[in-house]
């Protein structure tokens, strides 16, 4: 039910003085649910000061589903600056209360189409966008500190934070953000390996074939190239257990690990070495998270580390060397389609 105080005239200076009081309660209150009663308090005023003093409380987290509906109307009145002015001080002041935070980066386009849907202006669209591409390339070069295991068991999400975000610039039709996306993309190959990249790639084509896609041409060249170099080095023979993985510490220890690893003929090796070794180069298996068993022979002394390399180093390599070439074929048809037109 609307309150008489926002819809009769002649109230605006007891509104006003209401604003101007609250302002301390929401330092502590402020939550996305309270947006929609202030923004109407806002739009009744009419004083761009005192709305943005108020509403500054507020966060980027009140982008939901009824929360943007309500800031498009303060853009209506205000307009788009007034706007990005406020976003801007939500973004320094209240950096712990982003839409990062509130809302899934991969589920980014979604909150574009709505923006758009409800009719925010360009210039409010392109500075959240310009925003979360920054925040997500700073955030996801924290996942260079990471192992090579947790490196791989983040891999999914990146890619679909990365996947929302290109169809965000897309959505939003801005090449210039596309390829600020890309460029980072390409320089960061730990991050986004190529063979992940080329289901984006297909992804794009097939659902958004026709449309405006931007920036997916430098994308797709340098896909389908790291592909080919891959696909380069061939599949592995049947006999060899070889892993391809290093070891960055250089003590003996793993320098014997690595001997191990590389050797092609070598599947198991029994090594009595005592407890502080043996932790050691666990660690060091367990930070590559490789296709390896490890366990301790619990007998002599000392204690003997068993190190077994999987039975299914061709049939994973095989597999994915299959998919390689799938992905590469579809990719050059696609590229030669293109250069058909």
């Amino acid at each position: 039910m609307s309150s008489p105080l926002t819809t009769q005239s002649g109230n605006e200076k007891k509104a006003l003085e209401i604003l101007k009081k609250v302002k301390r309660y929401l330092q502590k209150n402020a939550t996305s649910k309270m947006f929609k009663t202030f923004v109407k308090l806002a739009l009744y005023v009419q004083d761009e000061e005192v709305s943005k003093s108020v509403l500054s409380e507020f966060s980027l987290s009140v982008f939901d589903q009824d929360g943007i509906k309500e800031f498009v109307k303060l853009q209506d009145l205000y307009g788009a600056s007034w706007c990005v002015a406020l976003i801007s001080y939500w973004i320094v002041e209240k950096p712990y209360h982003s839409y990062s935070y509130s809302l899934a980066q991969k589920d980014f386009n979604q909150l574009v189409m709505r923006l758009r849907e409800a009719g925010a202006e360009p210039a409010v669209i392109s500075y959240l966008l310009n925003y979360q591409i920054n925040h997500t390339i700073e955030s996801h070069k924290q996942f260079l500190r990471s192992t090579p295991a947790e490196l791989s068991r983040s891999l999914n999400d990146r890619m679909e934070t990365l996947n929302s975000l290109l169809k965000a610039c897309d959505l939003h039709r801005d090449a210039s953000m596309t390829e600020k996306l890309v460029q980072h993309v390409i320089s960061s190959s730990l991050l986004y390996p190529e063979p992940a990249l080329s289901n984006i790639i297909l992804e794009t084509h097939v659902s958004m074939e026709g449309s405006y896609v931007s920036g997916y041409d430098l994308l797709r060249e340098y896909v389908i190239n790291g592909l080919l170099k891959e696909m380069d080095k061939g599949l592995r023979e049947p006999e060899d257990v070889s892993i391809q993985a290093t070891f960055q510490c250089q003590c003996p220890l793993c320098k014997t690990a690595n001997a191990f690893l590389k050797s092609k003929t070598e599947k198991n090796k029994i090594w009595p070495i005592v407890e502080r070794d043996r932790d050691h180069v666990i660690e060091r298996f367990r930070r590559l998270g490789l296709p390896v068993a490890i366990s301790v022979e619990k007998k002599g002394s000392p204690y003997k580390l068993v190190i077994l390399k999987s039975d299914k180093l061709y049939q994973m390599d095989k597999e994915r060397f299959d998919l390689l070439t799938k992905n590469y074929e579809k990719l050059a048809k696609i590229e030669s389609s293109k250069s058909v037109r």
